[in-house]
């Protein structure tokens, strides 16, 4: 039987209603403890052409994704998000999935080499939020462990994610540490290459949470993401 501490940190951050990025940390542990370990969670605002990602795949992976503009690609988007029913992720699927483009194909392998072998997704299109959310639950474990997990957890983490839908998009649109240290330097002056220097990420990365902080606050360019960032740390400083 499988520790039950990580879905008590998910029930408590739901019946606190903890922030989204608390219940991002809380929902992260819980699918780890699941046998989940390289999560990709995406969500499209309506009439955006781009997802915001909260994932724990490396930084190094989402380097690749956005140089290579994976997005357009990306069959968890074409297939697994439109569709109410789970289907199998991961390198250990690909020979299951032969209508797949090479560039799709080439996603699923460059996934792979970040550990990401086997999974399965879980789409929220048409639950109470205003947004497309859906879920790769994606894991390093093989093919036959997570068909085992699945059959015997599937339906109480569907049940799990389902309860998180919209939950993890804020209308105060809440800033990642990482999105908040991006837009603090840009605040500062600080160029794009001198931003991905001071933190230690690529320049395609800082370009990554650049792109998802703009989809949080609303706005459509850096320097609208820099002016709003600074009004709203006014504000909380003012609160």
């Amino acid at each position: 039987m499988a520790d039950s501490s990580g879905q008590q940190i998910l029930l408590d951050s739901l019946s606190e209603r903890s922030s989204p990025n608390e219940m991002w940390a809380a929902v992260q542990a819980y699918l780890c403890e699941a046998g989940f370990d390289r999560v990709i969670y995406m969500s499209f605002s309506e009439g955006a052409f781009s997802p915001s990602i909260r994932t724990t795949m490396p930084d190094s992976f989402l380097e690749v994704y956005q140089k290579e503009g994976f997005a357009k690609d990306d069959p968890f988007i074409t297939y697994c998000l439109p569709s109410k029913e789970s289907i199998r992720t991961g390198i250990a699927y690909i020979d299951d999935y032969k209508y797949l483009s090479k560039r799709s194909a080439s996603l699923i392998e460059a996934a792979a080499e970040y550990g990401f072998n086997a999974g399965t997704s879980v789409s929220l299109y048409g639950n109470r939020s205003a947004s497309r959310e859906g879920w790769n639950l994606g894991s390093s474990l093989k093919r036959c462990e997570i068909e085992q997990i699945w059959r015997c957890r599937g339906t109480e983490l569907r049940l799990a994610l389902h309860a998180l839908s919209g939950l993890l998009i804020s209308d105060c649109a809440e800033l990642t540490e990482r999105e908040v240290a991006v837009l603090g330097l840009y605040v500062e002056g600080r160029r794009t290459k001198q931003v991905a220097i001071e933190l230690g990420i690529a320049p395609v990365t800082v370009d990554f949470h650049l792109k998802n902080a703009r989809h949080k606050l609303g706005v459509g360019t850096r320097d609208a993401a820099v002016a709003k960032f600074v009004a709203l740390s006014r504000g909380q400083t003012n609160a």
